[in-house]
């Protein structure tokens, strides 16, 4: 019976939301380091250029999933939608410039934006899409809003070339409206459409799905955790891109 016990409390969910994210930073910041050509510069022999292209398409492919999703776990659970687009907005500025000199080596490039610009795009779609389910439109103009709004949102991010593009929208709009569908098909589903999309580069993304099938819907162990963790996340993203920059030049 104890051993039973044992097994079942394995098989619970045992990862907060904090939890995750951690693993996407460091998910990450392994890709980054490859694909910034980082890696090969201080791992010159070719067995060790081998071991980065296997890291950024395995471990490297982990990150976007686990963050598309809680970026429609939070449009789903924030207090105040705008705020949080407002600090989307702020975090794609100051991105922005590092972003640009790790990956194509300028302070300003309109081939690609930051992947902040990527979540706000889908952020301002979903904000639309909650408007239009507080309307008192009839159950079909919500539908049809919704799909104006999809669709707009994956145009705007195909046409502003923002990172991973109309289909990183798209995944973060597919977790976001398909709420009632398990965890596991959702993210099976953007997986397949990232693989589909940008080819066989891609198949890391699939260890995405044990990770959230492991999320226990909080968001920290306790409430006394550290109330700065979410800072970190926001930080992350740029101060990480702009240590790879130094480092670069």
């Amino acid at each position: 019976m104890i051993i039973i016990e044992s097994l079942l409390k394995l098989k619970q969910p045992s990862l907060t939301g904090n939890e995750i994210k951690l693993i996407a930073c460091v998910s990450m910041l392994a890709a980054h380091l490859v694909q910034s050509g980082l890696w090969d510069s201080l791992c010159t022999s070719t067995v060790w250029s081998q071991i980065g292209f296997y890291l950024n398409c395995t471990i490297g492919r982990i990150a976007f999933p686990l963050f598309a999703f809680f970026i429609a776990e939070g449009a789903t659970k924030t207090h105040n939608i705008r705020e949080y687009i407002a600090r989307m907005a702020i975090f794609a500025l100051f991105s922005e410039i590092p972003f640009n000199l790790v990956f194509f080596g300028q302070s300003v490039c309109w081939d690609t934006q930051n992947v902040g610009l990527t979540f706000l795009f889908s952020l301002c779609f979903i904000y639309l899409i909650q408007l239009s389910e507080d309307s008192d439109l009839p159950r079909w103009g919500k539908d049809i809003c919704a799909c104006i709004s999809c669709f707009f949102a994956i145009a705007g991010g195909y046409y502003c070339h923002c990172d991973y593009g109309a289909v990183g929208i798209a995944c973060v709009l597919v977790f976001y409206i398909c709420k009632s569908i398990p965890i596991s098909l959702r993210t099976l589903c953007i997986c397949i459409m990232l693989i589909v999309y940008y080819g066989a580069s891609e198949f890391g993304a699939l260890l995405s799905i044990p990770i959230l099938l492991c999320y226990n819907g909080k968001k920290t162990k306790n409430t006394q955790e550290c109330c700065s963790i979410p800072l970190l996340f926001y930080t992350f993203y740029p101060l990480h891109l702009t240590i790879l920059a130094i480092a670069k030049a």
